[in-house]
C-alpha cells in the first residue's frame, strides 16, 4: 500500500523532476529510487506519529489511520508479535472514539512488540537507502538539498 501510494508519488515527482531538468538516464534512475526510499521513509513517520506523535504538532488525532481501517506497519508488526494485540485493534476499529485506557493499552502493546521503534528503524533503512542512491551524483546544492531532506524525514514530527 505504501509503494503504491506515498512511495510511488515521490518516486515519480523525483523521477519527472530529473527529466524536466534535463538529467541523463543514470542520474533520472538515481533521483527515482531516491524518491521511492524517501517516500517509504515519509510513510512509515507518518504511520508512527499515528501512535507515537502529538496531536497537537501533526493536526491530527492519534490513531486516525486505524479508526479508518489502516493497517499500517506498526500495527502488522506488532500483530505478528503479540496475539493480545488483535482483540485490542478489533475494539478500536469497532468504537466511535478510542476510550484513553484502551489507547493505552494499544500503545503498551505496540511498544512491548517493539514496533514503534522497529518502525522508527526501517524508516532510517529508507532513508540510507535514498542517501546511497544519491551518492554518486555530482556534489553541488541540490544534492545538499535532497540530502537534508531525506535526514529531515526521519526526525519530523508533524
Amino acid at each position: 500500500m505504501v509503494e503504491g501510494k506515498t512511495a510511488a508519488l515521490f518516486r515519480w515527482a523525483t523521477f519527472a523532476g530529473a527529466r524536466a531538468g534535463g538529467l541523463d538516464e543514470r542520474a533520472s534512475h538515481a533521483l527515482e529510487t531516491y524518491g521511492l526510499h524517501l517516500g517509504n521513509a515519509f510513510q512509515l513517520v507518518d504511520d508512527w506519529l499515528d501512535y507515537a506523535g502529538d496531536a497537537a504538532k501533526t493536526g491530527k488525532a492519534l490513531f486516525a489511520d486505524l479508526r479508518e481501517g489502516k493497517m499500517t506497519y506498526p500495527v502488522l508488526y506488532a500483530r505478528e508479535r503479540d496475539a493480545r494485540v488483535r482483540p485490542l485493534l478489533e475494539e478500536i476499529v469497532a468504537s466511535p472514539e478510542v476510550p484513553p485506557a484502551l489507547g493505552q493499552a494499544l500503545l503498551g502493546a505496540l511498544e512491548k512488540a517493539g514496533a514503534l521503534e522497529a518502525t522508527r528503524r526501517l524508516a532510517g533503512e529508507h532513508v540510507a537507502k535514498a542517501l546511497d542512491a544519491i551518492a554518486e551524483l555530482p556534489e553541488g546544492r541540490g544534492k545538499d538539498a535532497l540530502h537534508t531532506v531525506a535526514l529531515a524525514t526521519i526526525e519530523r514530527e508533524r
